[in-house]
Order: C-alpha cells, then structure tokens, then sequence
C-alpha cells in the first residue's frame, strides 16, 4: 500500500507541477536495481556511477513507495530531503513526481541514464513497475552464505537468510512478468572475479560503450560522499563502508566472506527453500 500522505500531495498539488517542468528522462533510461541487503549494491553503482552517461550518485530510494509504517520510513525520507537539497529540487514536487528529481540529477551529473538502488526499495518493485513501464530492472545476486557472513548480520545468520529470500523472492516476482529485454540478473560474485566481462555485459544492456576506466571508480566524484549520506560522514569514515574499497575493486572481502562459519553451512543445510534458490541464483546469472 503505497503511503497516503503521497497519494493526498499527489491529487492537491498535480495543477501546480504540471507546468514547467524540465525535460524528463523517457522510462527506458530509468533503471531500478533490486537486490537483497549486502549484496554490493554501493560497489555496484559507485562503478556505473562512474560512466560518462550513467548516473547513480547515491543510494536514493523513493518515499511514496514506503508504506506508513515501514522500518525504513523515516530515514528514506530524511535521505530524500538531503538528495532534494543537494540538486536544488523541491522537496513537496520531488515526493509526488520522481521524475522531476532524477531530471534535476541527471542535468547536474550531465548524463542520460539513472540507475535507483535501496535494497528494501526491492519490496515494492510491483508498484514501481507498473508505475514505470518500460524501465529497466537490474537483479544483483550475491549467495545467501556471503550475506549471512557480513558485519550486518554478525551472530544472526538466521535473519541474513530470511531477508535475503525476502527480497529476492520479490525481486523475481516482479522481474518474472517482464519481457527478457527488460531484466538484467548479475552476480556479485562475478563482478569481483571478472569485472570487465561483468560489467561490460551490464553496461550494453543500459544501451552504452564499456569504459575501462569505470572499473577505476576511486578516481570519480559521488555525490554520497558531498552529501555525507553515510550515517552522517563521509564514506570512507563510517562502518557502513568498511566493506567497500574506494579505489578499486577488491577480491579482499569476497573472500573473507567464503570463509562460512559451521553455524551458517548447518543452517544452509537445513534450509531447503533458501539453498534451492541460492544454487538456482547462482546457475542462472
């Protein structure tokens, strides 16, 4: 259930916005990223950030999707104000109309394509596609043994399945009803193993050259680091961020995340439903 606050500002104020407004991107250069929590969604788009025609400065999720209520309400919302601020985009018309956000993102980044990420945003994707057609969704796995082995889920592995079948499961729900030319499904694993194979893949799927030097994303400006989105620090200071390197990608933390503790194989074992999807998941992308 979309949140009625939005719903309220969208019938008030549609008179008002529907003059004036900038050129907006057409759906098929907006592409959503769905994925489960720490499954390398920053390192993702801090590389296609780093393109000379893809846009995805920061993690930017979209309040009128949340419903009342959800966990992560309140701090979407405050994040959004921060993004609005930044790209000099008003707030109350931003809410109601994203298009006029990303327009604004996209005119100060000087790019054509942006690419959204929030890993609970991955709930409601049924909304945002049928709100959206012809956009483009991204589907980035990372096996459910990796994420359960991450500094979020220290001692409870348990959680770390639950979500990550969560959020995949509605990522695939939604993915399932679209047309191939649509959905594009991409390992983390093999975004940290073979990068430009990887990634080159990706970025003719958005419609786009390969550019080595996007693999080097260090060397690029983010606007999450100018707008101290990370806990209120720069990402390089916040623990948020420890697991990503900010200068080039690292097998480092791949590793250190296979090395699975005995609790997480028992309970990779004893979980039928997760490690069916994690061996589909894997064989697929």
């Amino acid at each position: 259930m979309i949140n009625p606050m939005f719903d309220r500002l969208s019938r008030s104020l549609k008179p008002l916005f529907s003059r004036g407004r900038s050129a907006y991107p057409p759906n098929s250069q907006i592409i959503w990223m769905g994925c489960s929590p720490r499954s390398g969604s920053t390192l993702l788009t801090r590389i296609l950030n780093s393109h000379s025609q893809i846009a995805s400065p920061c993690e930017l999720a979209i309040p009128k999707y949340f419903p009342t209520g959800d966990v992560k309400q309140e701090s979407v919302g405050n994040k959004y104000q921060q993004i609005c601020d930044y790209y000099q985009a008003d707030f109350e018309r931003s809410s109601i109309d994203p298009k006029y956000l990303m327009a604004r993102i996209l005119e100060r980044e000087g790019k054509e394509c942006i690419v959204l990420k929030d890993p609970r945003q991955s709930l409601f994707l049924a909304e945002i596609a049928r709100d959206f057609p012809d956009s483009k969704f991204i589907h980035l796995v990372r096996d459910v043994r990796s994420v359960a082995m991450s500094k979020m889920f220290a001692n409870r592995p348990k959680d770390a399945f639950e979500r990550w079948l969560e959020y995949n499961q509605a990522v695939l729900n939604v993915t399932k009803t679209l047309n191939a030319d649509r959905v594009f499904s991409i390992r983390y694993e093999n975004i940290i193993e073979k990068p430009r194979e990887a990634i080159e893949k990706l970025v003719r799927f958005l419609g786009y050259d390969f550019e080595p030097s996007m693999l080097d994303y260090g060397q690029f400006d983010h606007a999450d680091e100018k707008m101290r989105l990370w806990d209120g620090t720069t990402p390089s200071y916040s623990p948020l961020h420890t697991a990503l390197e900010t200068a080039k990608i690292s097998q480092d933390v791949a590793f250190d995340r296979q090395n699975y503790t005995a609790e997480i194989l028992a309970l990779y074992q004893s979980d039928e439903t997760v490690r069916d999807l994690n061996i589909f998941l894997n064989k697929n992308n």
